[in-house]
């Protein structure tokens, strides 16, 4: 899971990196100004979470030398669990993930939005509730040939920030043949107030004016 993911999970920043650290190398013990100076955090925060941390049963402490040391309990229910939670995604698959969110939610703010990834997808509108237009015949418009299952996510990603999409899908052929009749459909759907989410056919200089 990401740092982010496990922050919401964890609720505190400063929990989540002291559980990847101890969890990163298991047998070794550190003492909180350590602790304090690797994870670059403030000292009250380590403090306060590895009060927590040993509450809940998940590291120990020892005094040592004049120094108190932490470490984490390994016999502790759940660590193998935790383990997993907590392990490193290699690049690769951080970056699907970060797609699938990406797709799913959108970007972070002050991001461009990045296209979806829908395969062989050449036009892509949003009208209808994604402008709080009443007069638009659907919701999202697809030009080209979508992958189904990369339609499929993106589909239920929508309807969980917008609920139930109308929707239409049709080929380049239909599009071109309807476009030149000013079929009153696309008139609509490709009308202002709309979104453009990909636009391959440049339907942004070509739009029909005319309703029939």
């Amino acid at each position: 899971m990401t740092n982010e993911q496990l922050t919401i999970l964890f609720g505190s920043k400063t929990r989540v990196k002291l559980l990847r650290h101890f969890l990163k190398d298991p047998g070794q013990k550190y003492y909180v100004r350590e602790l304090t100076r690797m994870l670059s955090d403030h000292i009250n925060a380590i403090r306060h979470e590895l009060g927590n941390l040993e509450t809940a049963g998940l590291v120990s402490k020892k005094k040592s030398q004049g120094k108190l040391y932490y470490r984490l309990d390994q016999s502790a229910p759940g660590i193998n669990e935790m383990r997993l939670l907590f392990a490193e995604m290699p690049p690769q698959a951080a970056e699907t993930e970060e797609v699938a969110r990406r797709q799913v939610l959108g970007a972070l703010p002050g991001e461009p939005t990045p296209p979806p990834s829908l395969g062989n997808v050449k036009l892509v509108v949003q009208n209808g509730k994604f402008v709080n237009s009443k007069e638009s015949p659907a919701d999202l418009l697809l030009v080209g040939e979508p992958d189904e299952d990369l339609f499929s996510d993106y589909l239920k990603g929508l309807q969980v920030k917008h609920g139930e999409i109308r929707y239409t899908i049709m080929s380049e052929t239909e599009f071109a043949y309807r476009t030149q009749l000013f079929d009153r459909f696309l008139t609509l759907m490709l009308s202002d107030p709309k979104k453009v989410v990909i636009d391959e056919l440049n339907v942004q200089t070509r739009v029909p004016t005319k309703v029939i």
